[in-house]
């Protein structure tokens, strides 16, 4: 239905005043929408669209958008600021879903045919990992069989997983070493140039760290020069 000239101009003021005037109530400063379009319009029906959620941020709105579209599979869901306009056009997203039918009766079975497919899906889903989770639990059981494969198995992956932990171990020894050699071989280089520090650096901890209750960090120090120097 076309709009008369003068409503056109009292809905286009109306809706400038509404945009300059109304501000997003604390916390929902972003929404979550979801939408089905029809390819045709019949009887003035467009589509359908689902309001989700309105939330504080925008990293909690989009992680909403992830999940409906992760969990659902609804790809036209999307986040956009509260309290601000969003065109409605054939553009608006290439990836929106659309309701394909001749009349309103067809597009409602579609969408019923949407819902049974998702509803299978999910439960298919649920099945399947309540399969998983029950063969996991039986594997568990027999692991504490020491006559069972899955104990034997457990004690292999134990076994590589210690392996593991030697070779980061290994790798770890090897980079402290290359770095406690430089800093020897740069304390080294510093005692030829400065021979007073030698002699001072330690007495000055002795009188300095008791006195700031850190007799246990002195101690410490003196243990490890000592078996450095040696």
């Amino acid at each position: 239905m076309e709009l008369s000239r003068e409503k056109a101009v009292r809905d286009t003021i109306g809706l400038r005043r509404l945009q300059n005037n109304i501000e997003p109530e604390d916390g929902q400063k972003y929404a979550v929408v979801t939408y089905v379009i029809s390819n045709k319009v019949v009887d003035g029906f467009h589509g359908l669209w689902f309001f989700i959620g309105a939330y504080p941020t925008y990293k909690s709105a989009n992680e909403k958008v992830e999940q409906v579209v992760r969990d659902y599979g609804i790809e036209s869901t999307y986040s956009f600021p509260m309290c601000a306009w969003r065109r409605i056009d054939e553009r608006f997203k290439p990836d929106r879903t659309i309701l394909v039918g001749d009349d309103k009766k067809e597009i409602d079975n579609n969408l019923n045919s949407l819902i049974k497919m998702e509803q299978k899906r999910l439960k298919t889903e649920y099945e399947t990992r309540q399969i998983m989770r029950d063969e996991i639990s039986k594997d568990n059981e027999m692991m504490l069989d020491d006559t069972s494969v899955q104990y034997f198995t457990r004690k292999w992956n134990l076994l590589i997983y210690k392996y593991q932990e030697l070779e980061k171990l290994d790798t770890m020894i090897k980079e402290n070493t290359k770095i406690y050699e430089k800093m020897k071989k740069e304390i080294k280089e510093l005692e030829d140039k400065y021979p007073e520090h030698k002699k001072s650096w330690l007495s000055i901890l002795e009188d300095k760290l008791p006195k700031r209750g850190e007799k246990d960090l002195l101690d410490k120090i003196i243990k490890y020069h000592g078996l450095i120097s040696e």
